[in-house]
């Protein structure tokens, strides 16, 4: 996957050698960026290694176009419309349909689906929506598959195995799941895509870009400072209020309107952290960005402060209840709160370079969107806990850094970073909210991944906060005693605090 600088670099190297018949020089590509000769080398490279270019010898001007890349376009058989709700006949049709490759397994065969009906909803599977399905005959518990029953009548459903049969369970609270003795499984679903309408969209304007080289246009939000602070003040604080934020270990409570519900996200956090950030690293008026915006406390902490903000996530659902919890807010403001559903990948297409002030988020790491697990968690009462022994999982979408293993992750939320860099004034603050964990029986320090990979990308760490989690932490329960010592990860995480160098 291209970054959006990498993309305009291809770009202008297909034009430069369509007009002249050989490649720019790197004096030539830098200028016309303005960029520094090393940092175009470095994405001629990446370039080279993701199989876009070939370099011929080693003379000037030698870079040609892979002749052997294949577009990240495919197409894939629309087979006609499958139910989220009762079971309905399916109907096949010769259409082909295009989606990107990254909406696809590694391997086997795959089809699409149009969706009827509101059962899956919970999954952020709407009506009107396209799933690609990976043609199996067999699935794990909690997985969604499309079911074939009574031989003609297909059903999208979570499927889990019971005594007697399969129980094909809704992901909406309002209905009741079906039992079945037989069915036979045709496949699973591996990516949602948006409504078939606006996915054809999307694909025009895709190639609309390839042609004419003209981004999306740019959305219309401020991101000047409307406070009266001197202009070598990074924030509106007094020296109190200052000196208050110095210490390096940051203590959060829950607030009422905060939503711990894990049924609605599972990396929740309290709305005091985006505050405290938003109040050290802007002034009133700035632009503030989460790429990874989930439910959307960045935007509500921005709003509070009366600081313009916009969030990016993939999941359709979660865009549409952070605008519901926009829409609640009863502050009263002159700036905005813009939640739009895109990969992060594409955030340079919607802001202009040198706009943010702060970027802040807390990205879903490390599987944890896809690996189905027991939530042990031992709040509440027990007989009440809806989450004790639950298995959840919350997304599929290869495209989801939740649903990677660590160093993909990190090397993945790296490019996401290098792409949006331009977009920070030199001197912004980026903040990553991030913790440590057990993959494979083993610690991972998630944190020194996501260090490297921040840094690579052009960012420089300037400050380690941790977050002490110790007062949201109760009923834990004892872990490896007596004979093996584990610390518990819960306990505390970290606040990753970089800039955009100056110069």
């Amino acid at each position: 996957m291209l970054t959006p600088k990498q993309k305009q670099i291809l770009e202008y190297l297909k034009k430069c050698l369509k007009k002249n018949g050989y490649s720019p020089s790197l004096d030539e590509a830098a200028k016309h960026f303005k960029l520094a000769k090393s940092t175009i080398h470095q994405h001629i490279e990446e370039l080279k290694e993701k199989g876009y270019l070939e370099k011929t010898d080693y003379k000037a001007r030698s870079i040609e176009l892979s002749k052997n890349k294949k577009s990240d376009i495919v197409e894939i058989s629309l087979l006609g419309i499958i139910a989220a709700g009762q079971p309905i006949e399916a109907i096949e049709t010769p259409e082909k349909i295009k989606v990107a490759k990254s909406q696809l397994s590694k391997s086997g065969e795959h089809f699409a689906l149009k969706v009827q009906g509101n059962s899956m909803i919970d999954d952020g599977i709407f009506d009107g929506d396209t799933v690609v399905i990976k043609k199996q005959s067999s699935a794990d518990d909690g997985e969604t598959v499309v079911a074939l029953l009574n031989n003609n009548e297909v059903t999208l459903k979570k499927i889990y195995k019971e005594k007697n049969g399969f129980r094909l369970q809704p992901a909406n609270s309002s209905l009741k799941p079906i039992f079945v003795k037989g069915l036979e499984i045709q496949g699973k679903v591996v990516s949602v895509i948006r409504k078939f309408e606006e996915l054809k969209d999307e694909i025009i304007q895709e190639e609309k870009i390839k042609k004419t080289g003209i981004k999306n246009k740019k959305i219309d939000i401020g991101f000047t400072k409307m406070c009266d602070c001197p202009s070598n003040h990074i924030n509106c604080l007094d020296a109190k209020s200052w000196m208050k934020s110095q210490v390096a270990v940051w203590e959060f409570s829950y607030e009422k309107r905060d939503i711990r519900d894990k049924d609605i996200h599972p990396a929740v956090f309290p709305v005091g952290l985006p505050s405290k950030c938003i109040q050290l690293f802007t002034h009133k008026g700035e632009l503030v960005l989460d790429p990874f915006a989930g439910i959307g406390t960045t935007l509500i902490a921005a709003k509070d402060l009366e600081r313009n903000a916009v969030g990016f996530d993939l999941g359709k659902r979660y865009i549409n209840f952070t605008k519901e919890r926009l829409s609640q807010s009863t502050v009263l403001s002159k700036t905005q709160q813009m939640a739009i559903c895109d990969d992060s990948m594409n955030i340079a297409n919607y802001l202009n370079e040198n706009s943010v002030s702060l970027s802040i988020t807390s990205p879903p790491y490390a599987n944890m969107l896809n690996r189905p697990r027991k939530n042990k968690s031992l709040r509440g009462d027990l007989r009440n806990n809806k989450h004790y022994e639950k298995i959840q999982q919350y997304s599929k979408d290869p495209r989801d850094l939740g649903t990677m293993e660590p160093k993909k992750f990190a090397e993945t939320l790296g490019e996401i970073y290098k792409g949006i860099l331009p977009l920070h004034k030199p001197g912004a603050h980026c903040v990553i909210n991030i913790t440590d964990l057990w993959w494979e029986n083993k610690r991972i320090p998630l944190h020194l991944y996501t260090i490297e990979a921040m840094e690579k990308a052009g960012y420089r760490l300037r400050n380690t906060i941790i977050w002490d989690r110790r007062n949201l932490v109760n009923g834990a329960g004892i872990f490896g005693w007596p004979s093996n010592y584990i610390t518990l990860g819960t306990t505390f995480e970290y606040i990753l605090d970089f800039w955009r160098p100056k110069q």
